[in-house]
């Protein structure tokens, strides 16, 4: 049971690997095209991660075949068994790395539109897009202009 399992073990284990890899870089990829405004943006960053996974991912089948005796099926099985929680592991860390730069991206999005909505009718950054009319200033005397609340947030009549 030597040559035979241990062949049978790298191309299990490099199945494995390059399954779960596809599967990072499918839902990866949906994922990072949904927050992302550049496509090219989040298919490199994807694929970056992948490869990274990739190789660490072989780099451990390389060496678990290494390790121990091969001449009982209980030893083939347990290296099975290892590969698969290490896999668990980094399916983890690269979603994770994914979750983290989509976060990244959207917070940058974000950003942006914030800044887009300051420069609504040609206000520049930190200035109020609103022009106070005389009186209309706030009691403080600052520079942003007192603007009654919402007909919706409270009733407009006292009582």
């Amino acid at each position: 049971m030597n040559t035979n399992s241990y062949v049978l073990f790298l191309l299990i284990g490099a199945l494995l690997v390059v399954i779960d890899g596809q599967i990072i870089y499918r839902s990866g990829r949906r994922m990072l095209r949904q927050s992302s405004s550049d496509a090219g943006s989040a298919e490199s960053q994807v694929s970056l991660v992948v490869v990274l996974f990739h190789l660490v991912s072989f780099g451990v089948v390389a060496l678990a075949s290494t390790i121990g005796e091969w001449n009982t099926v209980t030893g083939v099985v347990a290296r099975l068994g290892l590969l698969l929680l290490f896999l668990a592991l980094a399916h983890w860390a690269a979603t994770t790395a994914l979750a983290s730069l989509r976060d990244r991206e959207s917070a940058r999005s974000q950003r942006l539109a914030r800044h887009r909505a300051r420069e609504v009718g040609g206000a520049s950054l930190g200035e109020s897009p609103i022009s106070p009319v005389p009186g209309q200033m706030d009691a403080s005397g600052g520079a942003e202009p007192y603007v009654s609340p919402s007909i919706d947030d409270t009733d407009p009549y006292p009582r």
